[in-house]
């Protein structure tokens, strides 16, 4: 169950990254954003157009400066950093849901079903809706 919790997260940040990337002047991210974090200044981290210049800060380490991480350098790139450390989660907790009868190929294909479900609603759901402006996600169907 675990598992599919973890493809669930990796559905949503999946979401996070194409809302960023295809959508951004219509979403949540569209704004200037000045975080600091262990002296780390993320300047336009959520702007993808702004990537070139996130990359080149270097950043001060033991009296070392180093470039920084190109998953810190953006939005983008950090979900999809969490999205893949999901997806190893995921693995690594993976249990079987349940077992139908003992027939193996059964169980596999109601998991395959479950996952997808479970993917499938968590990124319709976050990329249409939650991560746009109201403006833009009330609209009628």
């Amino acid at each position: 169950m675990i598992s599919v919790i973890f493809i669930a997260i990796a559905g949503i940040l999946n979401a996070v990254m194409d809302v960023i990337r295809f959508r951004h002047t219509t979403s949540i991210f569209n704004r200037e954003c000045n975080i600091k974090i262990f002296h780390i200044e993320f300047h336009y981290f959520f702007n993808p157009f702004y990537f070139s210049q996130n990359k080149k800060k270097k950043i001060k380490i033991f009296n070392f400066y180093i470039e920084r991480p190109l998953q810190l350098a953006d939005a983008w790139h950090f979900s999809k950093m969490l999205m893949i450390f999901s997806f190893i989660l995921a693995v690594i907790l993976y249990k079987p849901l349940f077992h139908l009868w003992g027939i193996v190929i059964l169980n596999k294909i109601t998991e395959i079903v479950i996952y997808g479900l479970a993917w499938n609603i968590f990124f319709n759901y976050f990329f249409d809706t939650v991560l746009l402006t109201k403006a833009k996600s009330s609209k009628k169907i």
